[in-house]
């Protein structure tokens, strides 16, 4: 809800379930969103729940390397 009226707003998705991150995904832009994982062993499963979502190559694209990107000045 919040990152729908603030635009400075940007949400992880790792700690989420699938069905939620299709939620999120659904209402905020990809400009918005990223993805992480503070557990090596995780990794798999976070970058899995991107890639099962119907998404855009530019969404995913967003979401997975130019949110980051963006959010830590790289």
């Amino acid at each position: 809800m919040a990152a729908q009226v603030c635009p400075n707003i940007v949400i992880e998705l790792s700690s989420l379930m699938p069905h939620h991150c299709a939620e999120v995904v659904a209402q905020v832009e990809a400009s918005r969103l990223m993805a992480g994982s503070d557990l090596p062993e995780s990794i798999e499963a976070e970058l899995g729940k991107i890639f099962t979502l119907d998404l855009t190559a530019e969404a995913r694209r967003a979401i997975l390397w130019d949110t980051p990107c963006r959010v830590f000045g790289l």
